[in-house]
């Protein structure tokens, strides 16, 4: 049948292809979404070129702060995915350019990371509604992980939970499904909660502990009232990435609950402040603490104003 062998031949010629690639990127695609990213750097070596191998290399540099390699290797000839890339990591250099990174991102043939890089750089500004807005026109595993994150950041936990239920549908085994499923569970809190545990364990069992899972896994202890189990979490994290801002953040919150001295809980947490200052100035924790130092000045200024 001259339809049938017509088909086998496009499937051959298109999709074959793209379904090897996707199988021999799986260990560097998976440690990129579990945060494991000079892991997947190091799997890259073994892989042929491919613009999807290029796109997390490159998404991994990004996210551990090599801005300028990534800006010097990718070129206005590049795929648009890579520009999108490049254009999110000038923006993460210099927050600044939020608008001028935008408005590049609007002129490229648009793709899933083009609209991946807009959404990051929307909700950083704290433009919600603008992030979710773009995602919702790709329904891939990325975007609506993304999505999810964004809707738990309004504190629309029911949204989150119809979007997780669609990648239930798309793909339950998926790396970013069973990610998802514990953001949502640790946002719901209550007797469900221990289940984050267990999601969070069956991830490093089948990949490896990283930064982020064990952040995940200590923002899971925190909730539960298991300071020394957070804690611990937290030391493993700083032990493989000495550097990364939101072990930072949350070893500065699990001081909080310490057993020592407020003296000494102060000039800890005056030192991880620092450091956090150096590595991520615009972190969400320290923009919060500005604010509420701020607030509390002002408060203290119109009560001396008063006396």
């Amino acid at each position: 049948n001259l339809k049938i062998e017509f088909l086998r031949f496009l499937f051959f010629l298109f999709f074959l292809p793209r379904l090897m690639s996707e199988d021999q990127l799986y260990n560097l695609v998976n440690n990129y979404f579990i945060g494991n990213y000079q892991a997947a750097i190091n799997e890259a070596d073994s892989i042929p070129e491919s613009e999807m191998k290029s796109e997390y290399v490159y998404r991994c540099y990004c996210n551990m702060g090599n801005y300028q390699l990534v800006q010097e290797e990718i070129s206005s000839d590049s795929a648009p995915s890579l520009q999108a890339i490049k254009y999110l990591s000038q923006y993460l250099e210099d927050r600044t350019l939020a608008q001028s990174m935008q408005e590049k991102l609007s002129q490229l043939q648009q793709t899933e990371q083009s609209v991946i890089s807009s959404a990051i750089i929307s909700f950083s500004e704290n433009q919600f509604d603008e992030g979710l807005r773009i995602l919702s026109n790709f329904k891939t595993m990325s975007c609506q992980a993304l999505m999810i994150t964004g809707l738990l950041l309004l504190h629309r936990v029911d949204k989150a939970e119809e979007i997780y239920r669609r990648m239930q549908q798309q793909d339950e085994d998926h790396t970013l499904t069973g990610l998802a499923g514990t953001w949502i569970t640790i946002a719901k809190g209550g007797a469900g909660l221990k289940d984050a545990f267990y999601q969070f364990q069956e991830l490093i069992d089948k990949f490896s502990a990283s930064p982020l899972l064990l952040n995940g896994l200590a923002v899971y202890n925190l909730k539960s009232g298991n300071f020394e189990e957070a804690q611990s979490a937290l030391q493993e994290s700083l032990e493989k990435n000495p550097t990364h801002p939101d072990t930072i953040a949350n070893l500065i919150s699990c001081s909080s609950f310490s057993d020592k001295s407020a003296s000494l809980i102060s000039q800890s947490t005056t030192r991880q402040i620092r450091q956090l200052n150096a590595n991520d100035p615009d972190h969400v924790w320290l923009k919060r603490y500005e604010s509420f130092n701020s607030t509390f000045d002002n408060c203290a200024a119109k009560f001396s104003a008063s006396k």
